[in-house]
């Protein structure tokens, strides 16, 4: 009897506890509204160019290859130069020259292995590409390899005129490219380019071209249009 007495009389005092749920606010006034902005330690260092190019001159030493050229050897080696007017224009010369040769799918042609002899070493074919350009920056900032080391890049366009040679021909060439620089330091830089070449030239297989023929006279080609791709690299030196 006296343990139920406890519980209905447990029962009964606890029964008078109620619980709620409270819903606090905040005025706006009392809530933060600030904002941090970072803070570099060194500002100045940050905002400055650790590359300035205006009224500095560029030479680079270049390596490449002549994407798209089927029956003569694409590697190139050539040399450039840039004047720089300020930091985002210059005026760029290159001279690109092409090795002789024929590439292998050309030499078995030569041998007739595809059913018709055909040597496009009768043919007048690239020798020379003299180039003048228009530079123009598009992009300038910095690349961190590590937590000491901080290189500058550019990316930039090429656009201009040209000449290219043929044997005893010439024509004009329009270019247009674009570029990349990696400068290890204010003197020292890398560079990648890729430039689009437009000009007319002798089509080699407008004759029938073998071996035990003459070679036929330069302007006895018929003209075609040619649209070359050529790929180089260059160590640059700036002064």
């Amino acid at each position: 009897m006296f343990l139920r007495a406890f519980l209905i009389f447990s029962c009964i005092v606890f029964s008078q506890f109620t619980y709620s749920k409270e819903v606090i606010e905040f005025l706006d006034e009392d809530l933060e509204t600030e904002t941090v902005v970072p803070v570099f330690s060194k500002l100045i260092a940050v905002k400055d160019r650790n590359i300035v190019l205006t009224k500095k001159i560029e030479l680079s030493f270049n390596l490449g290859l002549a994407l798209n050229e089927p029956l003569y050897n694409p590697l190139l080696l050539g040399i450039s130069g840039t004047y720089h007017l300020d930091e985002a224009q210059g005026i760029n010369f290159s001279l690109l020259s092409m090795s002789g040769g024929l590439t292998d799918n050309a030499k078995k042609l030569a041998n007739g292995d595809g059913g018709k002899e055909f040597d496009a070493s009768k043919a007048p074919h690239p020798s020379m590409l003299l180039s003048a350009n228009y530079e123009y920056s598009l992009y300038y900032g910095k690349l961190s390899f590590s937590k000491k080391t901080v290189y500058s890049t550019s990316v930039y366009a090429l656009g201009g005129l040209g000449i290219i040679q043929f044997g005893g021909l010439s024509e004009v060439v329009v270019n247009l490219g674009f570029g990349q620089k990696l400068f290890f330091s204010p003197k020292w830089a890398l560079k990648l380019d890729l430039m689009f070449s437009m000009y007319q030239g002798p089509d080699p297989t407008s004759q029938n071209l073998r071996s035990i023929d003459p070679t036929p006279a330069e302007s006895a080609f018929a003209k075609r249009s040619y649209f070359s791709q050529y790929l180089t690299a260059g160590l640059v030196a700036i002064f």
